[in-house]
């Protein structure tokens, strides 16, 4: 159960270059895991089936040097990619397990904990490939962005503060060898741990990947100093301690053909670890089968705006799950069903010769009422209903609105691009101005808030004026709300506790135990504040905790400081929980990030999720692209939004200079090159 899959890795692949595949484990075969507990019967030798796992690890007998189970499950990979290689076809990188966290998945599971899977590798499949496959990388956890950061504070933690045994294996000849030795780098995916809803996929845990991103830049870095310490202490011709295993540290600051170091000014960032995007798909069904165009273009806006963010980020790529699914968003044994860019409907193309809705590889059989929407309309209604392209169904595919979106940065965005600082500002307009709420007016634009629902993150951005940055003080809880399919008013507030895993505030409904309370505490006020100037603190929890921000780490990547900085709980005295308030236009402003004070309308305001304004931008020179610089704008509002794409100038003071003024519709993305 290893399965490839080719992705776009640092912007796409296609135009003649040379395509990446990842290839990721499952499960093992049923005689080398653990027996399952429910599943399996008492006293049998090891698991019946491939489908699910024992916890908290699934190999028979571990994952320690003498485990003849995971011996053979390294050499499982070896001989895939021997198999890959007789073809002609070479894998650029592994994973070590698909969501090896995931222990309650109906489908192939193998679980590992951090130490098990740090082991495996250590001792099993990294001195095997490294032996055959030098080039091939090994990726690690691959599972949802919420424990990343848990697993890799432990994966790259500093082994010289922790000098115990079991840090360090040994291979044959005695040798000390190191995990880090063979981890390249971290693959996650975009699936959110909140059940049963799918809306939070692709929703939560960015500021997690920014963690991740400055976690790789200081193990780089120390990783490098080390180095460079042991160099200099050969050079003195000081006795080494122990010796070491030369292994192929591609991404280290040591040549695998020399022993000396990397020149001192090449960039830290072009040697960190790989941090690549492994799976993303919208569960469950398809946009075909739903029938919904706004749920089809809510998915592909869904998919723009994880992409935009997670490259701004820090992440090297991203891979799309599922690029062509059949009408119902299989196959698939356990009933997963999920969505793709293109559908294939062969029985709708103009050469069909005869009428067969599901495949025959598709063991699922449409139930007693159960309908496929998308069969009972014409193509060319498809095309204006839906936005299908009728020409597309008559050759029996049905494009959807996530190959096009998915498509501005796989065409454009090409291998070898790097992101720019690009962030969607404060409106030129003035201080009151916003590009959703003319000046002068107090009611929000953009259309129906998507973002507010129970689970998404608070965070802060530039302020836009729109829904999405619209909050009430009311019944002690600062309250936003979205409307369902009946026109109803679903009310949710902030939660009343940091979120453990995504180090942040959710949101949660207006009603639930866990929602937070506020006293407004107001503060001195200057001339020049519209608004008023208030902290907000908790009534719930300890005294003296309020409402505050939490920088990115990274720097905010891409994005800068400004660009989705989380809202948590902190002291009252911190600079971060003085907020300015305005109940006339329902917007939370914070000038924490400002650099000039609040006339140089810097604020960021209390945002549920992200704006319905965004954009990345990215260098592509000396790649396939068809330009410098590519510029991508996405606008989920349900209002035509007009935007000024400008430069930075030298002194801080000075305006930005002006490259071209646009506009962009409602429920569109936008490529412009540059």
């Amino acid at each position: 159960a290893i399965v490839a899959q080719g992705g776009m890795y640092a912007g796409g692949t296609s135009y003649g270059e040379r395509l990446k595949i990842v290839a990721t484990p499952w499960s093992p075969p049923p005689w080398m895991k653990k027996p399952i507990p429910g599943v399996d019967k008492n006293n049998v030798s090891h698991a019946s089936r491939m489908d699910g796992t024992a916890t908290p690890e699934c190999l028979k007998d571990g994952t320690g040097p003498e485990s003849k189970y995971a011996l053979s499950w390294a050499n499982y990979f070896h001989s895939f990619l021997n198999a890959y290689k007789s073809h002609g076809i070479d894998i650029w990188a592994v994973t070590v397990q698909n969501a090896p966290v995931n222990v309650d998945a109906q489908w192939e599971g193998c679980a590992f904990s951090p130490s098990s899977e740090e082991e495996f590798i250590m001792h099993h499949l990294g001195p095997i490939l490294r032996e055959s496959y030098p080039d091939v990388n090994i990726l690690v956890y691959d599972a949802n962005r919420e424990h990343a950061v848990e697993w890799m504070n432990y994966l790259w933690r500093d082994r010289n503060l922790d000098e115990k045994e079991e840090n360090l294996g040994s291979d044959g000849d005695g040798d000390r060898i190191n995990a880090l030795d063979f981890m390249d780098g971290v693959a996650m995916q975009w699936y959110s741990d909140a059940k049963p809803s799918h809306m939070l996929d692709g929703a939560l845990g960015t500021p997690n990947m920014h963690r991740v991103a400055e976690m790789a830049y200081f193990y780089q870095k120390r990783k490098e100093e080390n180095m460079k310490k042991e160099e200099k202490e050969r050079e003195k011709g000081l006795e080494e301690q122990e010796t070491t295993k030369s292994y192929n540290l591609r991404h280290s600051s040591i040549d695998s053909t020399t022993t000396g170091i990397m020149d001192d000014n090449d960039s830290i960032m072009e040697r960190m670890p790989i941090l690549l995007d492994t799976e993303a798909t919208h569960c469950s069904s398809t946009g075909y089968a739903i029938g919904d165009i706004d749920v089809s273009w809510y998915r592909a806006e869904r998919n723009g705006h994880a992409i935009l963010a997670q490259l701004a980020a820090g992440s090297n790529g991203w891979i799309e799950y599922n690029m062509v699914l059949d009408p119902i968003g299989g196959p698939n044994h356990v009933e997963n069903f999920c969505d793709a860019p293109i559908v294939a409907v062969p029985h709708r193309a103009q050469s069909a010769v005869e009428f067969q809705l599901m495949p025959d590889f598709e063991h699922y059989q449409l139930k007693e009422g159960e309908v496929i929407m998308g069969e009972y309309e014409t193509k060319f209604t498809l095309g204006s209903k839906m936005g299908y392209p009728p020409s597309y169904i008559d050759a029996g595919i049905v494009v959807q609105p996530m190959f096009y979106y998915t498509g501005h940065f796989s065409r454009y965005v090409r291998p070898g691009s790097t992101p720019l600082m690009a962030l969607v500002g404060e409106s030129p307009g003035g201080a009151m101005s916003r590009t959703f709420r003319p000046v002068g007016k107090t009611s929000p634009g953009g259309g129906n808030n998507n973002n507010a629902r129970e689970g998404i993150e608070v965070t802060v951005w530039p302020c836009e004026g729109s829904t999405r940055q619209h909050w009430t003080m009311a019944n002690e809880q600062l309250q936003t709300y979205r409307l369902n399919g009946y026109g109803e008013q679903l009310c949710v507030t902030l939660r009343d506790s940091v979120d453990v895993s995504l180090g942040g505030i959710l949101l949660t409904d207006c009603k639930a135990d866990d929602a937070a309370s506020f006293t407004v505490v107001t503060e001195p006020k200057t001339d020049s504040d519209e608004a008023d100037v208030v902290k907000f603190m908790t009534t719930k929890r300890r005294a003296n905790e309020c409402l505050g921000i939490e920088p990115l780490a990274n720097g905010g990547g891409a994005y800068g400081p400004r660009g989705g900085a989380q809202a948590v709980l902190l002291p009252c005295d911190h600079e971060s929980a003085i907020w300015h308030y305005s109940s006339k236009t329902g917007e939370v402003v914070s000038q924490y990030f400002s650099w000039d004070g609040p006339e140089t309308n810097s604020g960021v305001c209390l945002t549920t999720g992200w704006p319905f304004l965004q954009a990345g931008a990215f260098d592509t020179s000396g790649t396939s692209a068809e330009s410098d610089v590519v510029v991508v704008v996405l606008n989920e509002s349900s209002d035509d939004a007009n935007f000024v794409l400008a430069t930075p100038t030298s002194g801080q003071r000075q305006p930005p200079s002006s490259l071209l003024k646009s506009s962009i519709p409602a429920h569109s993305v936008q490529t412009i090159l540059l």
